[in-house]
């Protein structure tokens, strides 16, 4: 599905929702592998763009996403430094232009930059609890648990799941 049209905004016409998922959950943020993989599932689930994410030892995971951001072909777009994922100048441009012909809604931009601002674990959290089908394989889900029940009394974020629908709601 082409998603931007090239011959105006010159962003590359390989991009896919993978990619776009991977520039969305980055932002103009530097982010651990962990907080990337979290926010892009998150961000998969609130819009039209999909990825294919798998349970695995530590939750949800995308091979295909880090392939992307890895790639020789996208260097020009993503970049590592000290462990961390963050925009080159030229993704920067692209995630400007994909918010703005994405038809990306500000709750969603919102919620992006809540999520950006959480640390690895709080995503974790969050996410297993929104997600606990992802959970089910997790190395560390006793653990997370643990830290769920001790955040949940002074949280000012709440996710509440019922069905296939997960409401999240910030005080």
């Amino acid at each position: 599905m082409k998603l931007i049209d090239m011959s105006k905004d010159k962003i590359p016409d390989y991009l896919d929702d993978e990619d776009y998922l991977a520039i969305l959950s980055m932002g103009k943020r530097r982010l651990s592998h962990t907080n990337v993989q979290k926010i892009s599932y998150i961000l998969s689930n609130v819009t039209e763009l999909k990825g294919k994410f798998t349970a695995h030892d530590y939750g949800n995971f995308s091979e295909s996403i880090m392939e992307k951001i890895q790639s020789p072909l996208n260097r020009n777009i993503f970049s590592v430094k000290n462990d961390t994922y963050f925009l080159t100048s030229k993704g920067t441009e692209i995630y400007d232009k994909a918010v703005a012909n994405l038809g990306i809604k500000q709750s969603v931009l919102n919620l992006l930059e809540i999520l950006r601002k959480m640390n690895a674990e709080k995503l974790e959290m969050l996410t297993y609890h929104m997600f606990p089908e992802m959970a089910k394989k997790s190395r560390i889900r006793p653990k997370i648990e643990i830290l769920m029940s001790q955040l949940k009394s002074n949280s000012k974020m709440h996710a509440v799941r019922d069905g296939d629908t997960v409401t999240l709601t910030v005080e």
